[in-house]
Order: C-alpha cells, then sequence, then structure tokens
C-alpha cells in the first residue's frame, strides 16, 4: 500500500484557527491517501496512544498517529476477517472487534488482540458466523461495540411477507454476541432484538448508536411503494425491548432516510435524516436545518449527512458531503459552535476534479478529531469506489472575534431584453450574526460599460440560525431604462468598504464579489439577454475609486 499526500485548496480564504482546521503535521497539510485501499469506509477507530484502525468492506487496517501503516499489525498492516465488515470498535483492552455478514446472508463477528493475530477468547477461533432462531436471510450493513465488551450486528432479516411490490419483507433486527463470542440469548428474543412480528418494517438499515444507559437505536427507511421512502427508527434497552420508534403518523416523504446516529452522554438522542436531498439534524426532536457552507444560498442542497461524533461536554460534529468536506459543530442547545472553524463550519476541498466526502468520524485522545472518507467516486451516494482518505481536525476551541464576515454571491441569471431592472442576492455570513441593521442601499456598487456606476437598492434580507447568514437581495436599473444591446459589456459587482458588519462590529472586508457579461444579440424578442457570470473578473486598480463614490 502506498498513502500518498494530498494538495489541500480551501474553499475561500481563511486564517488558521485552533479549531477546525487541518493539522498539518498529518501527512501533506492534514491529509493522507490511500490510492490501495477501496473506499467506503465502514469502520473508524483510535487507540489511547493515538494510532487508528480503519476498515473497507474486506480489510482492517492499523496506522501509526502520523498517518503510515503500522505494519506491526496483523499481515504487515492489516487482517481479512473473511466476511464483508460493516463497522469496528476497540475495547477497553485494546482488542479490534468488528461486525459484518456473509454472502449466504448470515450474521457475522470477530475479535483481533491488540498485535491483529486472532483472539481465541471468541468463540475459541475469533471469528463467529452464524445464522439465529433459525433464520436464514439475515443481512448485516451496521455494527457497534458496547462499552462491555459486547458486539451488536444489525440489518434487515426476512419476514416471510413476500411483498416485494411494496417492499413489506424485512424487518430492523440486531443480534448481541457475548464476551466470549457466543450469541447473547438476554437480549430480545434468543440473541435478536428489534424484530417484533412486522410491527416496525425496515428496508434498509443505515445507522447504529449506543446511548449511555445502554439502548441501541437503528435508524434507516422503509420504502413503501409509489415514490414513498420514509425515514424511520427504533430504540430498544439494554435487554432489547423497545422504548421509542419513529411516531405513528408522520407524514411520509417522497424520499427521506435516516443516514447517520449517535446519542450525546447526556442521553439525547442525535439523528441525521435525508430528505429529498437535504439534510437536517434532530436532538431528540429539535429540527435543524443543515448548511455545511454557510455562504451557500438559502435553500439547503445535497447536503449529505454520513457521520456524527459527541464529546463529553455534549457538543456534537457531523460530517458529511457538500462542495468538498463539510463539517459543523454544535452547541448543546443546538444553534452553531463559534469557537469551531468559522462560526462552527469547516470546509475543506482537497480536490477541486474528484468527488470528496466524509464517511466516519473519530475522537483523538487529546480531542482532536480523525474524519475518514472517500476521495474519487461519482456521487455522495456511489459508495463503492474512490480511494479511502485520513484527515486530522483540530479540537478544542478558540476565540470567537478573530474572524471578519464573508459575502458571496448569486446570480439567478442574465438580464432578460426589454426589462427594467436586474436583481441578485449575496450571502453574508458571520461567525456569531450579521447585524441587519447594517444592510442598506449603500452596500453595493455596479461598474458596467459606458460609465455604469450605480449603488445597488436593497429590496429584501432575509436570516437562518439566528442571523448567522443572511440573504440580501440587490436590485439595479437597466443603463438606459430596459435592457438592450447598447447595454452590451461586463458588469462589476462590488462590496464597499465599512457597509455590512457583524454583531460585533466588524466589517465585511471590501472585494468585487463577481460580475456576469451581457451580450444581446440582434433580436426583438423578450428573451434572456445571453450571458454568463464572471467569478474572477480582471479590472483596473485605477477604476476602485469609482467603487468606492
Amino acid at each position: 500500500m502506498n498513502p500518498t499526500t494530498a494538495t489541500i485548496e480551501s474553499l475561500e480564504p481563511r486564517t488558521l484557527l485552533s479549531a477546525g482546521d487541518l493539522d498539518p503535521t498529518f501527512g501533506a497539510h492534514g491529509v493522507v491517501v490511500f490510492p490501495d485501499i477501496v473506499a467506503p469506509v465502514v469502520g473508524l477507530a483510535t487507540q489511547s496512544d493515538g494510532k487508528f484502525v480503519l476498515a473497507n468492506h474486506t480489510t482492517v487496517y492499523r496506522f501509526r498517529a502520523d498517518g503510515t501503516l503500522d505494519r506491526s499489525f496483523g499481515h504487515r498492516g492489516h487482517v481479512t476477517p473473511g466476511f464483508t465488515l460493516y463497522g469496528l470498535g476497540i475495547d477497553h483492552s485494546g482488542r479490534i472487534a468488528v461486525g459484518g455478514g456473509t454472502d449466504d446472508f448470515k450474521w457475522a463477528a470477530a475479535r483481533y488482540k491488540p498485535d491483529g493475530t486472532p483472539d481465541t477468547a471468541f468463540n475459541g477461533t475469533g471469528q463467529i458466523i452464524t445464522h439465529v432462531n433459525g433464520n436464514n436471510d439475515e443481512r448485516a450493513t451496521v455494527m457497534a461495540l458496547q462499552p462491555d465488551g459486547k458486539i451488536i450486528v444489525g440489518g434487515t432479516q426476512f419476514n416471510g411477507n413476500n411483498d416485494e411490490a411494496l417492499g413489506f419483507d424485512y424487518n430492523a433486527v440486531a443480534v448481541r454476541f457475548n464476551v466470549n463470542g457466543a450469541v447473547d440469548t438476554s437480549f430480545g428474543n434468543g440473541g435478536e432484538a428489534f424484530d417484533f412480528g412486522g410491527v416496525n418494517v425496515f428496508s434498509t438499515v443505515n445507522a447504529i448508536a449506543l446511548s449511555p444507559a445502554g439502548d441501541v437505536a437503528l435508524a434507516g427507511r422503509f420504502d413503501g411503494g409509489q415514490s414513498i421512502h420514509d425515514k424511520i427508527f427504533e430504540v430498544v434497552n439494554s435487554s432489547g425491548l423497545s422504548i421509542a420508534r419513529t411516531p405513528v403518523g408522520e407524514d411520509p416523504g417522497f424520499y427521506s432516510s435516516y443516514r447517520a446516529a449517535a446519542f450525546r452522554p447526556d442521553g439525547v438522542r442525535v439523528l441525521a435524516d435525508e430528505d429529498e436531498g437535504n439534510s437536517d439534524l434532530f436532538f431528540n426532536n429539535q429540527r435543524i436545518p443543515i448548511f455545511f457552507d454557510p455562504l451557500k444560498a438559502s435553500t439547503p442542497s445535497d447536503e449529505k449527512i454520513n457521520a456524527i461524533v459527541t464529546t463529553a461536554d455534549n457538543k456534537t460534529l457531523i460530517a458529511g458531503a457538500t462542495h468538498g468536506l463539510g463539517l459543523i459543530r454544535f452547541n448543546p442547545n443546538g444553534t452553531p459552535d463559534a469557537t469551531f472553524g468559522f462560526g462552527g463550519t469547516a470546509n475543506i476541498l482537497i480536490n477541486r476534479k474528484k468527488a470528496q466526502w466524509i464517511d466516519k468520524l473519530a475522537l483523538l485522545p487529546n480531542g482532536d478529531y480523525l474524519a475518514a472518507g472517500t476521495l474519487g467516486a461519482s456521487i455522495a451516494d456511489g459508495r463503492d469506489n474512490g480511494a479511502v482518505f485520513v484527515t486530522h481536525i483540530t479540537g478544542g476551541a478558540h476565540t470567537v472575534g478573530a474572524l471578519p464576515p464573508r459575502a458571496q454571491i448569486t446570480f439567478p441569471g442574465p438580464p432578460y431584453t426589454g426589462a427594467s431592472t436586474y436583481t441578485f442576492t449575496i450571502t453574508y455570513a458571520a461567525e456569531e450574526s450579521i447585524d441587519p441593521a447594517t444592510l442598506d442601499g449603500r452596500d453595493i456598487r455596479v461598474i458596467g460599460p459606458g460609465g455604469y456606476s450605480v449603488l445597488a437598492r436593497l429590496i429584501q434580507n432575509d436570516s437562518t440560525n439566528a442571523g448567522q447568514q443572511r440573504f440580501a437581495t440587490y436590485e439595479i436599473d437597466a443603463p438606459g431604462g430596459t435592457w438592450n444591446r447598447a447595454d452590451n459589456g461586463h458588469y462589476i459587482v462590488y462590496l464597499r468598504p465599512n457597509q455590512v458588519s457583524d454583531n460585533r462590529g466588524r466589517p465585511c472586508p471590501a472585494q468585487i464579489l463577481g460580475g456576469f457579461k451581457v451580450h444581446i444579440p440582434r433580436t426583438t424578442a423578450a428573451t434572456p439577454a445571453i450571458a454568463r457570470a464572471i467569478t474572477q473578473p480582471q479590472i483596473s486598480r485605477k477604476r476602485n475609486d469609482l467603487f468606492d463614490a
């Protein structure tokens, strides 16, 4: 295996912070890429000495704290259990437990000593592969390791309905194995829980989580036919008895599914869903729409939460896919933690030409985070191709108040021929909040051909996340009254200095936000002008006096 380093491309200029940035001492600028390890990452766990263990569907690898392969583990750095893996964990003795399933639909689990040799105290051979309760169609998709060393493997199990058209054929189920490798018959019905006679039908189980009280949650979706794919969860106690589930009567979604789950130390259940391409986070019943990038437009789009980790102080870090790697850390009350990254968010692009997202998160002993994911697959749901990468993200907290607000423009399209005005939207983001009183008709100047220079009118101002993001819509008049061929040329949109500020009075830096090119052909039809957005317009410094006038 030949790990490679990656060139990091930040999504926007930023000052290095003590929390939310990549640790430059790990790999190259905080990232190591393993082109020989096939994605996805299904398990990630850290040791007390800083080493970490990672699994894909076939193999378990151990790495040193610096991201290099630990060849003292197993066979030159890896072990291959011989079944499909869906998770791993490290127990208090440093033993590595894995769980999954086989091609003939059996449950499977294994345990290794810290040096990577099979732990024969687990079922005599170091692994167990079995059906439970006489079932013969058990499909593993998740795994978790309890603090007491017991292994839980979860997924779905055929329930005998034979109703393939509507997807009622499978129930959620989880099997628990004792520390000695035997099926734990005290859990649920003979070792299996969640299988309640068709009461809670799951088509797919995507996530498993363990609570401090020993409760177990499974989360995923139910396929009900007619484009109904509805998110669903259920929680059982340590004995396998149901104690909570998706509320009865909840409106189904056209496409919704829980993708990740966790419990905080205070017992709050954390679930992440995807609903028609967008993601929400739930702290028990508190719903929070997710924007990995605070400068995105006002509607979430393709924000996919793949991983959740909670900390001893009940903060929650989520990670997944946006335009690059997306992370957000939340306070216990559900607000973004401004001491992490920029206003609680961290966005990192490690390759401009390849898709990338985070599959798994893990806490390091010093409070930092490891994130492992996929680089090079086509989309964030095409999870079985691409290479694996690992990043080291600094934890802790930085002082709020060091970073100024940011701004990004969104153009709705070109001006219409014959229209009298043109509108565009600018997203402002702050560590804490944007001061709405600082938004007005003097924020933006637009410069165009023939000496065109106007201040844009502010016509709308909306906010999200307690004002951390504000979406300001501005309007300008056509140079000659209506847009026509005489107006062809480049138009530059400039944010003027000392205009838009945050709640602490820090102004957003003056900058060229972008522009558009108008090219109206010889036509009398009222159609959109031929135009294209200019993200990096070229302009002489000699004209800056026009912007600030």
